[in-house]
């Protein structure tokens, strides 16, 4: 047998040296996960996603998505649908949502896919749709901060008028606030208000701005231009609303105050026909019509003063009304053409 200078034979040592040899490339190829030489992705892991919801119809917006093991080439998916994404750290990825995606109401899984070699997709969080904000349209009522009760008709036109009581006292009716304002995705804003205070602060332009839930909760500021100190309110809505005006609860006589330039008893009576009259403590005199509306539950109102000694002369105001059936309450407030002078009226129907 062949030996080497050492004396071991020369075959057992090639044996050993491709025995090491193959221990070597087994433990390199270990190393690599496997024998092709490629690093494996892991499985991406999502923790959170954000924002978690948009309304049906909104605009293309940018989603952020969190997690760990993201990678170069980790896809955001949409209902298993890849998204043009951006890979931001191997913790946040961003991904383009396009407005066709917001088509309709449900809800969206959103996951993260790793590429191969290894990858795969990650557990899902849900993605919600939801239906779009309608407008503040409603009756509204509810307190403010100082203690006021407040009520207020919005119409889906946007008019809309916001009564306020005394403070800590119901049965006194302090002020209206009347003009014009948008509602939108929650957002309800008016920079036309005008204040009429019955208790002596006079006419004040303001601003109102609120937030809303549609038919739930609408919840604001009246803000003025002067000293005078803001109103903050919260209302509910008023489910009365959803029903359909009704004459024949309003054909009576109607007798409780009216504020305006005198504060004085004053009784309304309504006809059948929905011709109204009424007169005031202080001998004024007034006529007009009252029609059931068509758009919601509440009462359009039209009145024409009959000279002296009425405040407002012989001017005429228009405006609305609603009946609480169960008080057999009727509320109304009315402006002038000009927007100088209101005229609210809060009375009860018989039996008193």
């Amino acid at each position: 047998m062949t030996r080497t200078g050492h004396g071991r034979p020369l075959s057992r040592g090639l044996a050993l040296g491709f025995n090491a040899l193959l221990v070597c490339l087994l433990g390199v190829l270990a190393a690599c996960g496997g024998g092709d030489g490629k690093k494996h992705n892991p499985v991406p892991v999502l923790n959170s996603v954000s924002p978690t919801s948009e309304q049906v119809g909104s605009a293309a917006f940018t989603l952020t998505v969190h997690g760990n093991d993201f990678v170069t080439g980790s896809v955001v998916q949409w209902n298993g649908a890849a998204r043009t994404t951006t890979y931001v750290g191997s913790t946040k990825l961003t991904a383009t949502i396009p407005a066709t995606d917001l088509a309709s109401t449900g809800a969206v899984q959103i996951t993260v896919r790793n590429p191969t070699p290894g990858g795969g997709t990650s557990a899902a969080i849900p993605f919600t749709i939801s239906p779009a904000v309608g407008t503040a349209e409603g009756l509204w009522k509810g307190t403010s901060g100082t203690g006021r009760s407040v009520a207020g008709l919005i119409l889906g036109s946007g008019e809309y008028w916001l009564i306020y009581s005394a403070i800590g006292n119901n049965a006194v009716t302090s002020g209206l606030v009347q003009g014009n304002g948008t509602s939108q995705n929650g957002q309800f804003a008016s920079s036309n208000a005008i204040d009429f205070n019955f208790d002596g602060a006079g006419t004040n332009p303001a601003t109102v701005d609120a937030t809303y839930h549609q038919k739930h909760d609408f919840d604001g500021t009246v803000k003025y231009t002067g000293p005078t100190s803001s109103l903050t309110f919260t209302t509910s809505y008023q489910l009365e609303y959803d029903g359909s005006p009704i004459m024949s609860p309003l054909i009576t006589t109607f007798k409780g105050t009216a504020y305006g330039g005198l504060t004085e008893y004053t009784e309304v009576t309504i006809a059948s026909s929905g011709a109204l009259t009424g007169v005031s403590a202080s001998g004024c005199k007034f006529a007009g019509t009252i029609t059931p509306s068509t758009d919601g539950n509440y009462y359009n109102v039209t009145a024409t003063f009959q000279g002296s000694p009425c405040v407002n002369g012989s001017s005429t105001v228009t405006g609305v009304a609603y009946f609480d059936l169960y008080e057999r309450r009727l509320t109304s407030a009315a402006l002038n053409a000009t927007r100088t002078n209101a005229y609210v009226f809060v009375g009860t129907g018989a039996p008193y």
